[in-house]
């Protein structure tokens, strides 16, 4: 892999780097992810304008394969010099920790699109801060919404708190090349309702074991939000002037032999019961059956090839036969994982319906 930095705001190529990853590079739809890297400052290929060029949250890090497709892009907010050391710690965060630094002002949305909503929403980072494109076509759901200003809320809690709705808007932000020099880059927030990507009854993309996948492990999950049987949402206020919904159970696990798991959340900014009934059923569909998250691993590259064969919210195919997993089905890419060295790559993949935080 290759690493660049780039100017936050302008997207421009400041210089590639040398770096090495310390960890894993992780990139998930609607998430804040961190990296960390070390920089050999001794290194023949370090700049001698390093110091300037990774300043923390002045400087995107942006990683990209050998053909040219980037597959992580992260804002340093963290570098460590040490006088002992001319290894230099840099550690970066995904471009949803950016909206999370924005705070929503006051405003009133009454049966307006949710792509709408969502745009909005992200259009306030943009003044004075980093230039994201935002791609938000029409949904055709309208909403109503009363952010206020005094809540203290930021543009990632309302964003997630809108797409945690049922039928709400998918979400993500790429950092996608905006030359064909490939010399700058752009931040661009995908928002799509009821999926973004690529989505077919047929996925092109096919996983296979045996075959190009190197371990696939599938984890059943019961662990406290990962399954309930019983959700209740509550919206803002104090006392008995706070709405609530009605009680969402899952009456069939229930009756199965499964004891009574519950879930209550709170929405500050809802107050209609309708929407907090939403919630709750939204919040229901995705914990009934617990968390049965799949891990593939395959050499990074070869087919099927991210970037190209498929990127984040595409559905892609897995057949796998084994003496332990035996599946054949469709999934949902919601992420990846690179390894420390850059060789393989974990797609992260959710079944349909599930919820794409995982």
């Amino acid at each position: 892999m290759f690493f660049g930095a780039f100017d936050i705001k302008t997207g421009e190529l400041l210089s590639e780097l040398p770096l090495s990853v310390s960890g894993d590079l992780t990139l998930a739809m609607a998430t804040i992810t961190t990296c960390d890297f070390e920089l050999p400052t001794d290194d023949p290929a370090c700049p001698t304008d390093w110091l300037a060029i990774t300043d923390p949250y002045r400087v995107w890090i942006v990683a990209w394969t050998d053909i040219g497709e980037i597959v992580w892009g992260g804002i340093i907010d963290t570098r460590v010099l040490k006088s002992s050391s001319s290894v230099v710690a840099i550690s970066c965060v995904s471009a949803e920790d950016y909206l999370d630094r924005r705070y929503t002002p006051t405003k009133k949305f009454n049966n307006i699109d949710q792509s709408d909503i969502a745009a909005w929403l992200v259009s306030q980072a943009v003044v004075g801060g980093i230039p994201f494109l935002i791609d938000a076509p029409k949904s055709g759901i309208l909403r109503d919404r009363a952010y206020y200003a005094d809540e203290s809320a930021t543009l990632y809690k309302r964003l997630t708190e809108l797409s945690g709705v049922i039928n709400g808007p998918e979400w993500y932000v790429g950092i996608e090349w905006a030359s064909l020099e490939r010399n700058s880059i752009v931040p661009v927030f995908h928002c799509g309702t009821p999926q973004v990507g690529r989505i077919s009854s047929s996925p092109s993309a096919v996983f296979e074991l045996p075959g190009g996948l190197l371990e696939v492990q599938l984890e059943e999950r019961a662990k406290v939000g990962d399954m309930a049987t019983h959700v209740i949402a509550i919206g803002g206020g104090e006392g008995e002037d706070r709405p609530i919904s009605a009680a969402h159970i899952a009456v069939e696990k229930e009756n199965s032999g499964y004891p009574r798991i519950e879930i209550q959340k709170t929405f500050d900014s809802v107050s209609r019961p309708e929407t907090l009934n939403a919630h709750a059923a939204a919040i229901l569909n995705r914990v009934r059956e617990g968390s049965k998250p799949f891990t593939l691993t395959q050499r990074i590259g070869e087919y099927p090839v991210v970037g190209i064969d498929y990127g984040l919210g595409d559905l892609v195919r897995i057949e796998i036969e084994t003496d332990t997993i035996s599946q054949k089905m469709v999934l949902r890419v919601v992420g990846w994982v690179i390894n420390v060295n850059g060789e393989a790559i974990s797609p992260i993949v959710a079944q349909l319906g599930e919820s794409n935080d995982q």
